[in-house]
């Protein structure tokens, strides 16, 4: 929903989430200029749900089953999983 890429969306830490401002902050790319993201209501409470699961602790916002970053291809597996 909201447009980023998959190499930015497995980037994302977990302190790059505002979910009270409905919010998320990029890290730096050459391809993008607008660093701050907006998301709606429905992905707020999906966020939420999955904080649940995952926790409160820092580090990366996607996990893998073995608790390290879920990369690109393993996003991208579970999208096609799940679509």
């Amino acid at each position: 929903k909201t447009g980023m890429r998959v190499g930015e969306m497995a980037s994302l830490e977990l302190s790059d989430i505002d979910i009270d401002d409905l919010t998320l902050t990029l890290k730096p790319t050459p391809k993008r200029s607008n660093l701050t993201l907006y998301f709606d209501y429905e992905t707020a409470g999906c966020l939420e749900d999955y904080l649940r699961i995952r926790g409160d602790g820092p580090g990366p916002l996607f996990l893998s089953r073995t608790y390290t970053r879920l990369n690109v291809s393993g996003i991208e597996d579970m999208v096609k999983r799940h679509a």
